[in-house]
């Protein structure tokens, strides 16, 4: 009898587990991904905007939604004393951005 009721209790703590796991990679892959479809830029579209923004020395330029963030680092590269802050909430974009 006491063979049942642990095989039972062990039987209860496995589906609560997997519950949790099962639970838990639904909310990671929510959490990885957003609605909004990644997009890059071309590096001529990119050099096109850094030109139209005309970005003095005490500039500070915002991206939000900044994806991998190749248009702050490009304006890196060209403008080395603007500001830049990049803003992105999908967590693999994010990682690339670094």
């Amino acid at each position: 009898m006491v063979t049942v009721i642990l095989f039972l209790i062990s039987c209860l703590i496995f589906l609560v587990l997997i519950t949790f796991i099962f639970l838990a990679f639904f909310k990671i892959t929510e959490i990885l991904s957003t609605n909004a479809p990644f997009i890059p830029t071309s590096k001529e579209v990119i050099d096109n905007i850094i030109e139209n923004l005309q970005l003095t020395q005490n500039s500070v330029l915002y991206d939000l939604g900044c994806g991998d963030a190749r248009i702050l680092k490009r304006v890196v590269e060209l403008k080395p004393d603007v500001n830049i802050i990049g803003i992105e909430i999908a967590f693999i974009q994010y990682f690339l951005a670094k």
